[in-house]
């Protein structure tokens, strides 16, 4: 099959079209259990800035290779 972008990994929510990007589902997941009550994200701010910094560093590592 066709992904979005030539890339993996992907998801496919509902039918709709796949999203390709692994940030974006990752956000999407926390935000999918947060509404579930089950919390995978930081409420704190400054919690949130780490996360996002490592993340950020992840993706910085993955673009080097």
């Amino acid at each position: 099959p066709t992904t979005p972008y030539g890339q993996l990994p992907f998801m496919e929510i509902n039918g709709k079209p796949p999203v390709a990007q692994s940030h974006a589902m990752l956000r999407y997941a926390g935000r999918l259990a947060a509404e579930k009550g089950v919390p995978l994200y930081a409420a704190d701010i400054e919690e949130q800035l780490v996360i996002e910094e490592a993340l950020g560093f992840v993706g910085t590592i993955n673009s080097v290779n």
